[in-house]
């Protein structure tokens, strides 16, 4: 069922991400030293930051979209940084601040800005480690959460609900 999830999630924003990068006219993949491109994807934290926060003021029946969210804008940030999903390390017990914490560790490594005009490369190396473990609490955080089918049906529901705001230009 892991398999499942991932494999699910990671083809269905792969399909969202193509459509809405064009929409948006901006990179599929980032380039991590390029400002504008640290913008994106501190945006893209910022959303799933929102969800989060939507997820823990949501009632319980909206929860299960909200971890759909969560994990559509993590599968994002993978895709953008073109990083894989493979070999997914357990976290027991992950809270909602903990992965706060984990995504935001990634955004404050980005130190371009482009109203500064800054130069500051950004090593992946530093940055790799903890969008994995961020993106593995993540997944933690939802399969402990959730029954692991209602989040593949979740994650589904959401595709064809955006699909459908993507083809009437919602």
């Amino acid at each position: 069922m892991i398999v499942q999830i991932l494999n699910v999630g990671y083809e269905l924003t792969k399909q969202l991400e193509e459509k809405y990068s064009v929409l948006q006219n901006r990179p599929l993949k980032i380039n991590i030293h390029h400002p504008e491109h640290q913008m994106i994807l501190k945006r893209f934290i910022g959303q799933l930051n929102e969800e989060l926060v939507e997820y823990h003021l949501g009632e319980d029946f909206e929860r299960i979209e909200e971890i759909a969210d969560i994990l559509n804008f993590a599968m994002s940030i993978l895709l953008m940084l073109d990083f894989e999903y493979y070999d997914i390390e357990y976290y027991e017990e992950v809270c909602m601040f903990e992965l706060f914490i984990s995504w935001n560790d990634i955004a404050h490594k980005l130190k371009n800005r482009p109203w500064k005009n800054d130069q500051v490369l950004t090593c992946m190396e530093t940055i790799k480690p903890l969008v994995k473990k961020a993106f593995d609490q993540t997944y933690c955080f939802a399969v402990d959460n959730h029954p692991k089918e209602e989040i593949v049906e979740a994650i589904r529901h959401k595709f064809q609900k955006n699909l459908f705001r993507l083809k009437s230009n919602y």
